[in-house]
């Protein structure tokens, strides 16, 4: 009897504590570290909401949040859509000895404290000796460009890897830094190099960084796992090295690195804050023979700049435009390129489709883009000259009736050139005039009655056709819904463009909206438009690192959001029945 009461008791605890874990759950990527080394903490859980409520106030009593990042995986099957979000908190410990990551709640669920031994500052890694030396293993961050730093503007980090003997594995996290776009720039570069006397191997990889508010960005450790080749004393060989070992597996990472970003020149009088090395625009398409009245022209302008991303670059606008021409701008496109293998220079390509209504002198204005030249620290300006197009009138049409005399000794004849009057003369019903109305008469009759057979023979066609029906497939979007509102309702600009990208690429999975225009014409809500404008200003063009607000994003743009979809799929392949069918009962 005690027996069944035990295990009943058991049963019941099991049942009982396993809920409170099974939505949010936290692990850490190495349980040993030193205070000058963080560790990656990461936490998943089935609902964004959750995540989004979940408090980190606990963390700050023995650790320090470095870096912070998130990502999310959407999945959709049987027309459910399901989504797992992970938020990665780099923390660097604030004392020696055994630590506690505390439980974490959200939501009424909650994670399981984790233990972690912290050491004094470490030292540079050695790897195993060889020939009598303790070759070293260090990874450091430094900055290519130390100087002035604007909001914006690219700056390129380099991550070294000073190492000594083979590696028989190794894995390099990426920067992380906060409110910073992060592009990687080429391949890895190996070499030789010496530090402390000592000649290392190095291998350099090179980011190109463009922050997107002022103050002091802080690039986090960075952390690097490898694979080195074990001792004979690690191995327990005898007769030197075991070609069997795995080797040892060692964690190192660099010291974090700051750098002060300043916002935007006082004296800078531009529309849109753009930090460049040079900034130049160029025109394409524009005829030099004049071009008739009506003709469509494809004038293509380039917005270029050294050490900014495409997708930065503003568009380009034409002010006071010829009212004699109508003009219709195309898509954008980007592209971002690096010529040197340092410097990203970006590319914004933007097309107009001109129509010149009148003839004439047809002008294009000039072009202006104010950009603020970092290098020597002054306000510069890139231009397109004015240009002018020749409108003609087409040329008039000049039909003559062409009157033909019947003689039976010449046959028919032309109107006599010279004596216009001629031509208008009139026959009687054997003349001219009569045999062409009975010609027209006739083969104006033959059509009707050929389009009248060809109607008959389409439409009996289309009954005989059997057309399977059109499948069709919906998708649930108000989990992305709820997402886009948790994100704007906590004014995370970041959180929500990612939202918003994720439920466009479900909503719209043929062609996704680009520019905030396109947001405008899908949605046939010019305001929800506006919404998509003033964040992707914020997020991409923010000149006063301003915070940003989602009052308008949960007021104006999600009410526009529907909450649902219907994919349609392509209709199955139509059977249409054979010209000569079989006959019962023959053969």
């Amino acid at each position: 009897m005690r027996i069944k009461i035990v295990f009943l008791l058991l049963l019941s605890w099991a049942v009982i504590s396993v809920p409170a874990y099974a939505g949010l759950s936290a692990t850490l990527d190495s349980y040993q570290t030193s205070l000058d080394r963080p560790v990656r903490l990461t936490l998943v859980s089935d609902q964004q909401k959750a995540m989004d409520k979940l408090d980190l106030s606990p963390l700050e009593k023995d650790f320090k949040i470095i870096g912070q990042s998130s990502s999310s995986q959407i999945s959709m099957r049987n027309g459910t859509v399901s989504t797992e979000a992970q938020l990665f908190l780099d923390l660097l410990p604030r004392r020696e000895g055994e630590l506690t990551v505390p439980a974490l709640s959200a939501g009424g669920e909650q994670t399981t404290p984790l233990v972690l031994k912290v050491s004094a500052v470490s030292t540079a890694t050695n790897l195993p000796q060889q020939n009598g030396q303790a070759p070293g293993l260090l990874v450091e961050t430094l900055w290519e460009n130390p100087g002035k730093a604007y909001v914006q503007s690219q700056l390129n980090l380099i991550v070294r890897i000073y190492h000594q003997g083979n590696l028989l594995e190794a894995a390099l996290d990426e920067p992380r830094p906060m409110d910073t776009l992060v592009k990687r720039i080429g391949d890895d570069l190996q070499g030789a190099s010496s530090k402390g006397g000592i000649q290392y191997q190095t291998i350099e990889r090179h980011y190109a960084l463009f922050p997107q508010k002022s103050g002091t960005l802080t690039i986090p450790p960075i952390a690097m796992q490898a694979r080195v080749p074990a001792s004979s004393r690690q191995n327990n060989q005898r007769f030197g090295y075991d070609p069997f070992s795995r080797g040892s597996q060692i964690t190192l990472s660099s010291k974090p690195l700051l750098k002060e970003i300043l916002p935007p020149a006082d004296s800078f009088t531009g529309h849109t804050w753009l930090p460049s090395d040079r900034v130049t625009l160029s025109r394409s398409g524009l005829p030099e023979a004049p071009i008739k009245r009506g003709d469509a022209i494809n004038m293509q302008i380039d917005l270029s700049a050294l050490g900014l991303s495409g997708t930065q670059l503003p568009e380009v606008q034409i002010p006071g435009s010829d009212t004699r021409f109508k003009l219709y701008p195309d898509q954008p496109s980007y592209a971002d390129k690096s010529p040197d293998g340092q410097i990203i220079e970006g590319t914004r390509s933007q097309t107009f489709v001109i129509i010149a209504s009148e003839a004439g002198t047809l002008k294009i204005p000039k072009i202006e883009v104010a950009w603020w030249d970092r290098q020597n620290d002054r306000q510069q300006t890139a231009s397109l000259s004015a240009a002018a197009i020749e409108v003609i009138a087409p040329e008039p049409g000049a039909q003559k009736p062409i009157n033909e005399a019947i003689d039976t000794n010449k046959g028919p004849s032309l109107p006599d050139i010279e004596n216009p009057a001629s031509a208008t003369s009139t026959e009687g019903p054997t003349g001219v005039n009569s045999a062409w109305k009975w010609i027209s008469l006739a083969s104006l009759s033959g059509w009707l009655l050929s389009m009248a057979y060809l109607f008959y023979y389409r439409n009996s066609q289309r009954k005989k056709t059997v057309a399977s029906p059109v499948k069709q497939q919906s998708a649930d979007l108000r989990p992305l819904l709820k997402q886009i509102k948790t994100a704007a309702s906590g004014n995370n600009a970041q959180e929500t463009w990612q939202a918003l990208q994720d439920y466009a690429r479900v909503r719209w999975s043929d062609l996704p909206p680009q520019t905030p225009e396109d947001w405008g014409r899908l949605l046939e809500h010019a305001e929800a438009g506006n919404v998509i404008a003033v964040l992707d200003t914020h997020l991409f063009r923010n000149q006063q690192g301003a915070n940003w607000k989602g009052d308008d994003t949960c007021n104006v743009l999600l009410p526009s959001l529907v909450p649902g979809t219907t994919r349609m799929k392509k209709p199955a392949r139509r059977v249409i029945p054979k010209m000569y069918p079989a006959k019962e009962g023959v053969g």
